[in-house]
């Protein structure tokens, strides 16, 4: 018999993603992983072979290897054990396993074999379908992690009946592996082994380290932290060389087998059984209309129910418990037309390792031609709010991937007419009337003048699509988009109900009308989290839009030297944002300053808005003037270097879509304290990449600063996973990505709707 290797690994311990979780980067758990995981790599890379070793490894661990935090272990794992025998490879390819074995796949010295993913025997489910998803769905995870579909998939238990080799067969594989105990004893190695779908079939055994074997195949070898490393020392001694004879080959009909079926060992116990049943009865939670509205997440349910049932096998209570709760919180979230798209795609990054691409959008399309005319009220350097650096971003890193991008925006003073800023050509326009008191009047006075010269622009250029940036430039999106028949994309970064906790006199129900308008009228809608989806279907009548959720982006910005006012300032704590009451910032005025006060501690807090005089009155007021610093104004490389030399920095919003700052804080490494509140619950995890603290409960953020400052480590790790989290998720090329995918989806769909474009 002809095998594709000489030895295999069997890594199958189990996977407890919730310890993980709350393990520090040094904990036995991780250890554990890396251990085994990284002595596969270093054997594979020691091999001598004519062949390559092979490794049967658990999908959900690996996936985990490749997420964030697996990728921050990868890192802590060679800063702490540089001499380790797998360091040198996990350096060559900078800290990724999945890179690393890529490459170790390419020199044909390592094939890795997946486990199916749920590790259910595929011959206990009630039908051959259920058996055919597992398998389908462990390919699809493959997929993505390898960009090619596996070579094969391991049974789960050795588990084979007539037809699983169909199942498999299907999904690319090239051979399947069977228990020898299926194969008669004198012929189990004379022949090439056919299945009746055409699939080979390779008989296993189990060998044992310091064995002196003498099979004439490879023998699988279950690896734990205890033998690795003796795995690796011996990978030469323990490797089957390939055989100079001839093998003919010979179909062969296997009935139900498994491993232990000749001793009548049960293939299931009793118990298995019972538990696993009450993981199937969440099957029947979902229907349809379920999982028509989960499709975005492209997968997510199958996901946690696989999980579900591994936990089930594993008996690992705590993660079931889990992985069913967050499960019905999917489901209950999908029957009530609002499916946490937000929270299932954090999870499957953070939790899992693997990002599911929307079924909607993954479908083949052609790219759209033409610019992108980009309408907002502010960009840089002219910085109201977050909104300026948001278009700033996405429209620099679409101009990156080779987009067309025109941004049409309000003037200021001094302010050129046209400039091209990194490949952005920007444009400035109105007021036509200088000093307008009354707001709405200058908020149409500005459109006006963007719907004049975006009238100009459209003439002079080929425009695509529109978008614009919440409703105060929606009017002129509006009217350019008739006017031309080009689709429009709204980005709503918040709403009037939003920001006032409803809708309380005529200026906001203006605004208000005017943002649902936009919403109408848009072809497609951007927020930038599921909290912000949910306010719009609920609050905005759109419950029948499409709504996508696309997080913000974070720039990582150099460091920066600033000679000026904040030099000589203490140790001190940093937020920013606007002065609005739903930023929170009064928060600050109940802190337990005089226990902080010992710490030498001083709170800077810097934006502009309609609050900041009061507040600095009521710092006076309370004399809290040499600790609280309501600053004002600050520019970029002042905030750089607040960012850079803060102990931490606190972000108090009772409300919040998204919350970039805090992104911008981690990108520069720092601690963030948030409060547990719309989209900051989305990336600020709770004692991994950040610490939460009740909105508005200001004892509650002392001990979290106090935890902060007490805690020089653990801040250290904050920062650092922070950091890795922003890189991976929160890069403006990741979320330029996911906007032209949305582009795209919205100029094919206008196409499609006879409307000329």
């Amino acid at each position: 018999m002809e095998y594709p290797f000489s030895i295999m690994a069997l890594a199958d311990s189990p996977f407890r993603p919730l310890v993980l979780a709350g393990s520090s980067m040094s904990s036995k758990e991780i250890m554990k992983i890396m251990d085994v995981y990284g002595y596969i790599l270093a054997a594979a890379e020691k091999s001598t072979g004519d062949r390559p070793i092979a490794a049967t490894i658990n999908l959900f661990t690996l996936g985990w290897l490749n997420g964030v935090r697996g990728k921050m272990a990868v890192q802590a794992f060679i800063q702490q054990q540089p001499n380790h025998e797998a360091a040198a490879v996990l350096r060559e390819h900078d800290s990724s396993f999945i890179e690393a074995c890529r490459a170790l796949v390419k020199e044909n010295k390592l094939l890795l074999i997946p486990m199916a993913l749920s590790q259910f025997p595929l011959t206990s489910y009630p039908v051959k379908e259920a058996a055919g998803e597992d398998i389908k769905r462990t390919a699809k995870i493959w997929q993505e992690l390898f960009d090619e579909g596996p070579p094969s998939i391991w049974l789960p238990r050795g588990a084979y009946m007539p037809g699983i080799d169909e199942l498999i067969h299907r999904e690319g594989c090239q051979f399947v592996m069977i228990h020898g105990e299926a194969f008669p004893a004198h012929e189990r190695d004379a022949f090439h082994w056919i299945s009746p779908h055409g699939l080979s079939i390779l008989p296993y055994e189990y060998g044992q380290m310091n064995a002196d074997h003498k099979l004439l195949i490879p023998p699988v070898i279950r690896l734990t932290d205890d033998n690795a490393r003796t795995f690796f020392e011996e990978i030469d001694s323990l490797a089957v060389q390939e055989s100079a004879r001839q093998f003919h080959e010979r179909i062969i009909h296997i009935p139900l087998v498994y491993e232990r079926m000749n001793e009548g060992k049960p293939l299931m116990t009793a118990d298995e059984l019972n538990r696993c049943e009450a993981v199937f009865q969440l099957k029947n939670e979902w229907d349809e209309k379920a999982a028509s509205q989960m499709c975005e997440a492209g997968g997510v349910l199958d996901l946690e129910w696989a999980f579900c049932l591994y936990a089930c096998l594993q008996n690992l209570d705590t993660e079931l418990e889990s992985a069913k709760d967050s499960l019905r919180y999917l489901l209950d979230g999908a029957g009530k037309d609002f499916p946490d798209f937000d929270y299932a795609h954090q999870r499957m990054r953070l939790h899992y390792g693997v990002e599911l691409i929307p079924t909607i959008l993954s479908e083949e399309m052609d790219e759209m031609d033409g610019a992108i005319l980009m309408l907002t009220w502010e960009y840089p350097p002219n910085i109201i709010g977050g909104m300026a650096r948001h278009v700033h971003g996405l429209a620099e890193a679409l101009v990156e991937s080779g987009r067309e991008v025109i941004v049409l925006t309000s003037s200021y003073q001094g302010s050129p007419e046209y400039e091209c800023v990194n490949g952005v050509h920007i444009y400035r326009t109105g007021p036509l009337h200088e000093g307008e008191p009354d707001f709405m009047r200058r908020v149409a006075d500005l459109n006006m003048c963007l719907f004049q010269k975006g009238e100009a622009l459209i003439r002079d250029h080929d425009i695509s699509v529109i978008h614009t940036h919440d409703w105060l430039t929606g009017d002129a999106a509006i009217l350019l988009a008739d006017n031309h028949w080009l689709p429009i994309v709204s980005t709503i970064h918040a709403t009037e109900h939003g920001r006032n906790n409803g809708i309380h006199n005529e200026l906001q129900s203006a605004i208000a009308w005017k943002e649902k308008e936009l919403i109408s009228i848009s072809n497609t809608v951007i927020v930038c989290s599921q909290p912000m989806k949910e306010e719009l279907r609920v609050h905005y009548e759109a419950k029948r839009k499409d709504i996508h959720v696309i997080p913000n982006g974070v720039e990582f910005e150099e460091k920066t030297t600033v000679e000026g006012r904040f030099n000589k300032m203490g140790p001190f704590i940093f937020s920013l944002g606007r002065m609005v009451f739903e930023k929170g910032f009064q928060t600050f005025f109940d802190l337990d300053l005089k226990n902080l006060k010992k710490k030498n501690i001083q709170f800077i807090i810097a934006g502009k808005g309609p609050l900041l005089d009061e507040w600095r009155m009521e710092v006076r007021k309370r004399g809290f003037e040499g600790i609280i610093h309501f600053v004002g104004y600050v520019s970029d490389d002042e905030r750089k270097a607040l960012f850079q030399t803060c102990k931490a920095a606190v972000f108090p919003s009772l409300y919040e879509p998204f919350g970039i700052v805090a992104l911008e804080a981690m990108a520069f490494q720092k601690p963030v304290i948030a409060s547990a509140t719309g989209g900051l619950k989305s990336f600020v995890l709770h004692e991994q990449t950040g610490l939460l603290f009740e909105p508005g409960n200001a004892g509650d953020l002392s001990k979290k600063i106090t935890t902060v400052l007490e805690r020089p480590d653990l801040a250290k790790e904050l920062g650092a996973n922070g950091h890795e989290m922003a890189k991976a998720l929160y890069s403006w090329k990741h979320i330029s990505e996911q906007t032209e995918k949305v582009y795209d989806q919205t100029v094919f769909i206008k196409k499609m709707e006879g409307v000329r474009t």
